[in-house]
């Protein structure tokens, strides 16, 4: 495990956080925009490639940055310019014109790969490589016609994670061990490899707080612009209601067993990028389409799409965040699978629910959700103690 005090979370990470603020509202009006599939699936490409680039500025603090280092501030200060940007093309992109997108996600790895050049130095070769070879793979498909250009970007942003997460990947035999919870053989060797397990979860925490403040901003917007000077404020309190049920099903229950994770496993940057970087990605796009499903069925006249939007958000949020992880076995994986094809069924009572009535079902399924999940991590912890 790794020892010695943990690193904290910066005051200069908080407000490049803001930056994203921004970016994740604009993926869930574009959803809004275009709630069929098509546009879900388009929104959700360039939500993956702003992930990317966000948790590329949050390993490359975790790792070489300090609170006190006026060159970590200025890095951080740096990429908030082409995030700024690009969360701003947010919707050009989602509109087929991906030019601005591309080039100020491109300029944010061509940050990130001088920084772990100059500042890392030597031990960060390998990122420095990936970010700069990234970098002009995105400046490429600038100007590429689409899709072509969105998958160049694709194929840059798995280079740049092949070449980020340094330490040795685990064969198959140590897969199936990390697995069972058994996380001892996934330490890094070098222990300059570690990553800092308390601030990578404590970052990720902060941005599941980023997403969810966004679904009750979707809530308050939608009530107003449905409301034509009269708000129906029962609707909005399940809304506020279903965005504290995920608050909790997330921090009372999986983001310290994320934590305890990544500890365990000595900080291990596989296990960091499994846990913490693509096990994290799908649950935040779900909370983000459940921001825009609300929004939707709030303002009035929602589209048959705004229901499985919430629907399937909170099954794929439950699904992927460990929420129901505490028991392991076959009967708790299907108990699991069964929780979450339940909640995608909530879908159905579109037709037969108006909105308003909808959004009462869902966030009393939260609330039960919620409860479930805080007995089964009590009940863990109880028989663990014993």
């Amino acid at each position: 495990m790794v020892t010695g005090e943990s690193k904290r979370v910066s005051w200069v990470e908080l407000y490049f956080d803001l930056v994203f603020v921004l970016a994740v509202a604009q993926v869930a009006h574009a959803i809004g925009g275009h709630p069929g599939w098509g546009g879900v699936w388009a929104a959700f490409g360039l939500f993956v490639l702003l992930w990317w680039t966000w948790t590329g500025f949050a390993l490359l603090y975790n790792r070489h940055g300090a609170e006190t280092a006026l060159s970590s501030r200025l890095v951080i200060l740096a990429g908030t310019v082409p995030c700024g940007l690009a969360a701003v093309a947010v919707h050009d992109a989602a509109e087929g014109h991906p030019r601005a997108f591309a080039l100020s996600l491109g300029a944010a790895r061509l940050i990130l790969g001088v920084a772990h050049a100059v500042i890392a130095g030597r031990p960060a070769a390998r990122p420095a490589v990936g970010y700069l070879v990234s970098a002009a793979g995105f400046a490429t498909a600038a100007f590429l016609p689409s899709p072509t250009s969105y998958i160049l970007c694709g194929v840059m942003v798995a280079v740049e994670s092949r070449l980020s997460y340094t330490d040795t990947p685990p064969d198959r035999r140590r897969l199936r061990v990390a697995d069972r919870m058994d996380l001892d053989a996934l330490q890094p060797a070098a222990p300059g490899q570690a990553i800092d397990a308390h601030h990578f979860s404590e970052r990720f925490g902060l941005f599941v707080i980023i997403l969810l403040g966004e679904v009750v901003a979707s809530a308050g917007l939608g009530a107003l612009d449905g409301g034509h000077g009269h708000i129906a404020w029962l609707p909005l309190i399940a809304a506020i209601v279903l965005a504290g049920t995920l608050w909790w099903q997330y921090f009372d229950a999986a983001a310290d067993m994320n934590r305890r994770m990544l500890e365990v496993a000595g900080g291990s940057q596989f296990v960091a990028r499994a846990v913490f970087v693509s096990g994290h990605m799908l649950p935040a796009f779900a909370v983000i389409s459940v921001a825009a499903g609300v929004r939707l069925l709030l303002a009035g006249g929602a589209p048959t799409g705004a229901y499985w939007l919430v629907s399937g958000g909170m099954a794929g949020y439950l699904a992927v965040t460990r929420t129901f992880s505490v028991r392991t076995g076959r009967l708790a994986h299907l108990g699991r699978i069964a929780l979450a094809v339940a909640t995608v069924e909530l879908g159905w009572l579109g037709e037969v629910l108006p909105a308003a009535g909808y959004l009462g079902v869902v966030a009393g399924w939260g609330v039960l959700c919620a409860g479930v999940a805080t007995w089964e991590a009590h009940r863990a912890a109880r028989l663990k103690a014993a």
